[in-house]
Formats: structure tokens, C-alpha cells, sequence
């Protein structure tokens, strides 16, 4: 059997460290069978399937089938309950093995691992997606960030989102919760924001992009009304940005008039809004100064002071 370290990642897939999961699960499934017994038994069963490539090639029939001749009862019924229940795949792997009087090793782990992945995918509802899922799509959306192609990312971080929604309690109003069940995978927080970002860069490639940053956006602050105050100062001033890049301005100016009111004291509320007139209108520049005044009024960090200045600098200059 392969040794795996303490603070090697748990094999179950749950993304915790195997000192804080596995451990002493599957010490006392070894204590209950003894290995040699049963361990080359196990290993002709499930010949080369320890990986989500291959056990995808299966039929669901087969993967249920190789289930069974590890002891475990695969019940649609009861795994659809599962699949709600859970948030990965690995946390149906363990409750699996954990029923079950086997000796486990890692080629079994890694194999029913990938069989609950696989028919989570098949049976569940399409947006209710596993974190291994979920993993995947963030990594490869990253990866497309770094490559500079923004549309390609966004395409799978909002499949993401959607996977993010289909977990949402609306008794909850922040995203602690999820928060806790994904700390294994991702920041929800740098995800949730990472994504508003990423729609700004592929609406400038493709405007479609700015009207899916508005539902983005307006969707998060209906979701999640008591998040961080930043945050949500930020959905919306976005929102209000995409309206205008649209050339949307009277969308714009209301929801930067909303936008001030509710957050009177940050100074982005009047910098973004002034910046409608003087950026993406090219008009009304009196309205433009007056906002970036009441802005530099109520700033306090540096920095938003120097950037203020700078735009009336620049403003002074066009009038």
C-alpha cells in the first residue's frame, strides 16, 4: 500500500490535508479486514481506473457494476439526495468507504473518487456541479486570464457562478457559508470579485460581455445583501459603469444617484459617477467637476485624492 504523508492532501479528494480527514478512517477500516487479504482482490477488480478520464468512458451501468464488486450499493434514489446534500464528490467518496468493511488503498480511493464525480455529473441537475467541477473550471479560468483572452475565462467562470447559485440559501445573505465549503478549492470572495473584473476586460472585446457584467453584478447584490460592504459598493459601481460603457446613460445615472445615496462617504461613488460626463460622454463637464469636488471633499486615502486631482487637473484643461 502507498504511505502517504500527514500532511500530504487526504486522497478522499475533499482538498483537507490527510491528518485533518482520512486518517483515522481508514485506520480503523484496516483494522477491521486485513489488507493482504483483500487488496489484490480490490486491484483486479478495478484494473487502470484511477483517473476521471476513464472512468467517464464508462458507462454508468459499468461504474455501478464495479461499485458493487467493492461492496458499495449504489441507490439512485439515495445518491440524488447525496448530491444535494454534499458539496463534492469526495464527501460521498468517504461516507462510501466508510460503510463499507474494505481495506482501502489508494487505487480504490482514487477509483470510486472519480465514479461518484462521473455519476454526480450524469445524474444530477446540470448546474449543480461538484467543487471538483467547480476546481476545474476556476483553474482553467485562470489560466485563460493569464493568456489574455478574457471572453474564453468568463465563459467558464460564469458556468461557475451558476454552479455558486444553484447552492445559495436564501435564509443566508453573505457568503460565509459557502465560504466554509469551498475553502478547500477557491476564495469565493477573490473568485466573486475576480469574475466582475474579468467581464470588464471581455466587454472590451465584445459588448455582450458588459450586459452579462450587469446581470453579474445585480444578481450578486440580490444574492448576497449583507457581504462585505466593499464588495458590494464595488457589484454596484460596476453596474453602473457597464450601463454607461453601453451607452446607457440615463441607466447609469440613476444607479450611480442610488449608488451615492446609499454610500455617501466613498468617494467612488462621485469619482464613477463623474466620470460618466467626462470619460464616456464627453459632456456636461460643470456636472463632471461638481461630482469630482463633492469626491475629493470626502476622500482620505491618498491615493483617491491624487486620482481625483488628476481628473479635475485633466477636466480643467477640456473646459
Amino acid at each position: 500500500m502507498i504511505k502517504i504523508g500527514r500532511n500530504d492532501p487526504c486522497p478522499c479528494g475533499s482538498g483537507k490535508k490527510y491528518k485533518k480527514c482520512c486518517i483515522g478512517k481508514e485506520l480503523k477500516l484496516k483494522a477491521d479486514l486485513s489488507p493482504p487479504a483483500m487488496e489484490p482482490r480490490a486491484k483486479h477488480r478495478i484494473p487502470n481506473l484511477s483517473s476521471y478520464k476513464k472512468v467517464n468512458a464508462l458507462t454508468s451501468e459499468e461504474i455501478i457494476e464495479k461499485l458493487k464488486e467493492l461492496g458499495i450499493s449504489f441507490e439512485e434514489e439515495a445518491f440524488s439526495q447525496d448530491v444535494e446534500t454534499f458539496y463534492a464528490a469526495g464527501e460521498i467518496t468517504d461516507k462510501w468507504l466508510q460503510q463499507q468493511s474494505i481495506s482501502i488503498n489508494t487505487q480504490i480511493i482514487d477509483f470510486t473518487h472519480c465514479a461518484a464525480w462521473v455519476l454526480w455529473e450524469r445524474f444530477a441537475p446540470v448546474q449543480n456541479l461538484p467543487a471538483e467541477a467547480l476546481s476545474q473550471l476556476y483553474t482553467s479560468g485562470m489560466d485563460d486570464s493569464i493568456n489574455r483572452d478574457p471572453i474564453a475565462a468568463c465563459d467558464k467562470w460564469l458556468k461557475l457562478w451558476d454552479g455558486i447559485k444553484y447552492r445559495v440559501n436564501p435564509a443566508r445573505k453573505n457568503l460565509k457559508y459557502l465560504d466554509k465549503h469551498y475553502e478547500y478549492v477557491f476564495s469565493i470572495r477573490n473568485f466573486v470579485q475576480d469574475v466582475e473584473f474579468e467581464l470588464n476586460k471581455a466587454g472590451d472585446k465584445n459588448p455582450a460581455y458588459f450586459e452579462k457584467r450587469i446581470v453579474y453584478c445585480q444578481e450578486f447584490c440580490d444574492l448576497f445583501p449583507k457581504e462585505d460592504v466593499l464588495i458590494l459598493h464595488n457589484m454596484q459601481r460596476s453596474l453602473a459603469e457597464s450601463y454607461s460603457f453601453l451607452g446607457k446613460y440615463d441607466q447609469a445615472d440613476d444607479t450611480f444617484r442610488k449608488l451615492a445615496a446609499d454610500y455617501p462617504d466613498n468617494p467612488w461613488s462621485y469619482i464613477g459617477w463623474g466620470d460618466i460626463y467626462f470619460i464616456d460622454m464627453k459632456q456636461n463637464f460643470s456636472k463632471a467637476k461638481e461630482l469630482y469636488e463633492k469626491a475629493l471633499a470626502i476622500s482620505k486615502v491618498p491615493e483617491d485624492v491624487e486620482i481625483v486631482k488628476e481628473r479635475l487637473e485633466s477636466l480643467n484643461k477640456s473646459m
